[in-house]
């Protein structure tokens, strides 16, 4: 089981990103947390299986065989996979404006018209540098007169400027792990969040991955398979 959480503040102490990586069948964890430390950040590894507030999970039971590798440079427009084995993709450089998952999930957009297809997997960032946020512990009242002004507007106008001003965002260095999930459509009124990417690194960086800064100087490599059902769990 793998992907993006909010990570358990019970837990770690304070609101946090989450990278899941839970092997079931061995009870083994090997979870990532990204949580605001100073002015900075800290990613630690963590032995639960719990989350807080939302997940979105890509579970896996392996089944064996050979890997089926496909390379893609430049331009990602096309998807090929057999028997649901996982495949590889890579790129270099970024040409366009979409960022490396989204170009993907466009892709399957076009491929499957109109159909729900979801991916889920890991890619790496090899080199260049990327724009992560990482939550902040979880806010009070509001104190200054801009958020004050924005509660008084309508709910879709200030929730994502409110979100997007708490938010910490960082740039920060490759190598980076990620684990993703994405579908094609948003499930025919299920509201499923259409992508989702955590990442982690040995260096300590981590958290929310937006978009690589470095068009020129990115390579990415990534490991992705198609889910045969997908579920939308609600909280109860």
């Amino acid at each position: 089981m793998i992907n993006s959480f909010s990570g358990p503040w019970p837990i770690v102490g304070v609101n946090c990103e989450m990278v899941a990586d839970v092997n079931c069948a061995d009870n083994k964890v090997g979870t990532r947390t990204a949580k605001i430390e100073g002015d900075s950040y800290k990613v630690e590894q963590i032995d639960s299986s719990t989350f807080s507030l939302m997940a979105n999970l890509a579970v896996s039971e392996p089944q064996g065989g050979q890997r089926v590798g496909e390379r893609v440079y430049l331009k990602l427009f096309s998807f090929v996979w057999k028997d649901k084995q996982f495949q590889n993709h890579n790129a270099k450089r970024r040409t366009g404006k979409t960022n490396f998952p989204d170009s993907l999930r466009q892709s399957i957009v076009k491929a499957f018209d109109g159909k729900l297809v979801s991916l889920g997997g890991f890619f790496v960032l090899h080199s260049g540098r990327a724009k992560l946020h990482v939550m902040p512990d979880f806010p009070g009242c509001f104190e200054t007169e801009e958020e004050v002004r924005l509660t008084n507007e309508p709910h879709e106008v200030n929730a994502f400027q409110i979100v997007s001003q708490w938010l910490r965002y960082f740039e920060m260095n490759a190598p980076l792990v990620c684990a993703t999930v994405m579908h094609s459509n948003e499930g025919n009124g299920h509201k499923l969040r259409v992508e989702h990417t955590h990442c982690y690194s040995a260096h300590g960086d981590g958290g929310h991955y937006h978009y690589d800064t470095t068009p020129d100087e990115v390579e990415y490599e990534g490991w992705f398979a198609p889910a045969s059902a997908v579920y939308r769990i609600d909280e109860i």
